[in-house]
């Protein structure tokens, strides 16, 4: 009787995986409610063994992937050879209409999943922007039928990439700390604080000024939500971003899955 009622709950959860180049990221879907409790692993560090480990004692009858990094997609895959694995693409049955976008076939699953997370707040127009190690700025609408329609997007480098772009491609400029609590001066007085003055200062108008052409291609005011890493940073520094959603990408993968069940 117990090992009835475990399966009857586990038939009803899903595993939600969010594969990203730094780091992938575990949440248990239950009967469409995304879980509290985050796992994370270094993509870089994934094998068979470390994904097992890393959701030991969660119990699920299917896992739902959305990754951008294929070889670690494929040892999730892998882990799991008797549960059915799904990974989020660009579909037919979804809510939000991608027809108008050349490049559907190689958009990243990432993107399809906060898009789809992003339509769910019913904001519209809406751009998510997801400030990762790349950072992606996505543009929902709908139209006069209420069909919600994906416009394209804008892909930049992240923060730290941004940042540390110098030290990676000269001789002698140093790597500083991306990670900086409060803003430097904006007139270093040093090279590393040079570095950081313009990985501060530029970054936050970088991101400003993509979100200030994407309005301007608009009929009205876009609604802006954030995820990701430097997401809580980024909405500090630029009033043009509303709302911070750090599970923006976990309710698209959750809406992938309830379309297309």
């Amino acid at each position: 009787r117990y090992i009835r009622r475990a399966f009857v709950k586990m038939k009803k959860t899903a595993l939600l995986v969010d594969i990203s180049n730094s780091r992938t990221k575990f949440r248990l879907c239950v009967n469409g409610v995304i879980g509290e409790e985050l796992r994370v692993l270094p993509t870089n560090q994934i094998t068979e063994d470390s994904l097992k480990k890393c959701v030991s004692g969660w119990l699920f009858s299917s896992v739902l992937i959305s990754s951008v990094v294929p070889r670690a997609a494929e040892l999730v895959q892998y882990a799991f050879p008797s549960i059915p694995v799904r990974f989020v693409s660009v579909t037919d049955s979804l809510s939000v209409d991608f027809s108008e976008y050349a490049g559907r076939d190689t958009l990243g699953a990432d993107r399809v999943a906060n898009v789809l997370g992003a339509a769910l707040s019913g904001r519209f127009p809406v751009v998510a922007v997801d400030l990762g190690t790349a950072i992606t700025f996505d543009v929902l609408t709908r139209d006069s039928n209420k069909k919600t329609q994906y416009r394209g997007g804008v892909i930049a480098p992240g923060r730290a990439l941004f940042q540390n772009y110098l030290s990676t491609n000269t001789a002698l400029l140093p790597a500083v700390d991306s990670s900086l609590d409060a803003a430097p001066l904006p007139i270093g007085q040093n090279t590393q604080q040079a570095i950081q003055s313009a990985g501060w200062y530029g970054f936050r108008g970088m991101i400003r000024e993509i979100i200030t052409e994407i309005s301007s291609s608009l009929d009205s005011k876009p609604y802006v939500i954030a995820t990701g890493g430097d997401a809580a940073w980024a909405a500090a520094q630029v009033p043009e971003i509303h709302e911070v959603d750090p599970l923006l990408t976990f309710r698209g993968i959750m809406s992938f899955l309830e379309n297309e069940s």
